[in-house]
């Protein structure tokens, strides 16, 4: 029976892209599209298919051609948003907080949940990361599993973030 991601694969036939990156590339594709309206309750906690994912390679080893393609394929639903290449945390949590809230119904009952997408398809993951990436990987870790995320600035006020929902998929070469 086929599937996206056996469909994502054949789609990628003819790169040259290593068939391991395709596949992460359809997983990232695929929390993208679904989102926080797809979850598992455990109970006290609920597990969201968000994914961050980074594709480790040589310099010229095609991760970024993979990436590309879940990259295309999202912004050709035109529904999904995108973080900059290169942005700090502040900056992200106010692009989330103003431009990326999204609600939805739940089947079968009355109720509306509220959630905050973004996709982050970063060439270079280092060039996101920036200068402190400890900050920005505190961030990421600290965000990622929020019902609400909340940010106070000295100088920019509040941004509050409902559901942050961030899918990653990032290139970078190993480091010796």
């Amino acid at each position: 029976m086929p599937n996206f991601i056996s469909n994502f694969i054949t789609y990628a036939e003819g790169c040259e892209t290593p068939e391991l990156y395709d596949l992460w590339s359809a997983l990232a594709t695929l929390s993208s599209v679904v989102s926080r309206r797809v979850w598992i309750n455990q109970g006290y906690y609920i597990i969201y298919p968000n994914l961050y994912i980074v594709l480790v390679g040589a310099p010229g080893g095609r991760k970024t051609t993979a990436m590309t393609m879940c990259k295309d394929m999202l912004r050709e639903l035109g529904t999904i948003p995108f973080a900059a290449t290169c942005m700090t945390k502040e900056a992200l949590c106010r692009y989330m907080s103003t431009q990326c809230m999204r609600n939805f119904t739940i089947p079968n009952t009355d109720k509306t949940k509220e959630y905050t997408p973004i996709t982050l398809c970063l060439t270079e993951l280092s060039h996101f990361l920036g200068a402190n990436s400890a900050h920005m990987i505190d961030f990421l870790t600290t965000i990622y599993d929020q019902e609400v995320y909340d940010a106070k600035t000295k100088n920019k006020g509040d941004d509050i973030i409902p559901g942050p929902y961030l899918t990653v998929l990032a290139c970078t070469t190993p480091t010796n």
